[in-house]
């Protein structure tokens, strides 16, 4: 039975499934409801939706359907809801773009490809995407100028550009993070040869959620003292050239950033795991004592980064394997 997550019932609350292709049946207090959109409002040729004729305001694509084609509801602008099932393992390009007044979709993990363009322009509000995806396409949320919470809970295999670009009131992100390339000073800089993963900048230039990144990242703090750093100085203690790294002294030389995934990878560590014991607190102490010595000796060298950084990898993917998350990250008071 095809489970529709994003079509609660009225009576209890439940999640709704497909009993048969014109009955839905609640998973909890088994209400029946039968679907009244006309079978032939859907044009579905072997698995595929080629052709939407209805003019519902909520669609439930049949359980039939495998692939939603290019263009079909393009510029639907009376949609307010869509149930995709969980038959559904395509949506590709433009499939609901222009779609202004479709505020929420829950798209199933069946789904591993979703084309370019293919909500552009739409009215979503919220999004969750439930499983990994091959492909996400270019352009595929650009200007959904309402959206502010996004899920997505699977990894992204490759992606195209500007995926969420200009989704401008954008400021919550579940999603790991380590899938970017490199640090948020990375996104803004060309790419190594080969690296075909996206950037901080490729997915989300234009929305809230990255210009807070960008300006915690911009924000210039000695590493020493934390004072403000003009013009390479800190007005503090006097020590110049003292920005290029923040806490997490070894790890943010290594990686580039205190703000990147494999940091806040390594922070929650040190503080939900170092943190917990007297001996783990006095390892932290020990090596705050320590490391910033050796990070301002070393520091610029690339053999101290060559030393370290096939360490740290093997450490952070270990942690993140164990469940330690990789998105952004508020320190604990030290």
């Amino acid at each position: 039975m095809n489970n529709i997550t994003s079509l609660i019932c009225k009576t209890c609350g439940g999640h709704l499934s497909y009993k048969n292709n014109c009955v839905l049946i609640c998973d909890s207090c088994e209400a029946e409801i039968v679907i009244d959109e006309p079978a032939n409002n859907f044009n579905v040729i072997a698995g595929k939706l080629e052709n939407y004729v209805g003019s519902s305001t909520t669609v439930i694509i049949p359980n039939t359907v495998m692939t939603i084609g290019e263009n079909v509801f393009k510029d639907s602008t009376n949609l307010t809801s869509v149930v995709i099932p969980s038959s559904v393992t395509r949506i590709e390009n433009h499939a609901f773009e222009g779609c202004t007044n479709l505020f929420y979709i829950d798209i199933p993990e069946s789904v591993k490809y979703i084309g370019d363009s293919a909500f552009k322009n739409s009215g979503l509000n919220r999004l969750t995407i439930n499983g990994d995806l091959s492909y996400l396409g270019q352009e595929a949320f650009m200007c959904c100028y309402n959206l502010d919470e996004l899920t997505i809970v699977g990894r992204i295999e490759r992606s195209g550009l500007k995926v969420f670009k200009q989704c401008s009131k954008l400021t919550t992100v579940n999603m790991d993070l380590s899938m970017f390339s490199g640090s948020l000073k990375a996104s803004m800089e060309a790419k190594k040869d080969g690296d075909k993963r996206p950037t901080f900048f490729d997915f989300f230039q234009g929305s809230l959620f990255y210009n807070e990144l960008q300006r915690k990242h911009s924000a210039k703090k000695c590493f020493y003292c934390n004072g403000d750093v003009v013009k390479g100085v800190c007005n503090n203690c006097g020590e110049k050239d003292c920005d290029f790294v923040q806490g997490c002294y070894v790890a943010t030389c290594v990686y580039g950033s205190y703000d990147c995934p494999q940091v806040w990878t390594l922070r929650r560590y040190r503080d939900d795991t170092l943190g917990s014991t007297w001996y783990g607190r006095l390892f932290i102490r020990t090596y705050y004592a320590i490391s910033p010595t050796l990070v301002k000796w070393f520091g610029k060298t690339s053999w101290f980064k060559k030393l370290w950084k096939g360490k740290l990898d093997r450490m952070v993917a270990k942690l993140q394997s164990d469940g330690v998350e990789s998105t952004p990250y508020q320190d604990k008071n030290w």
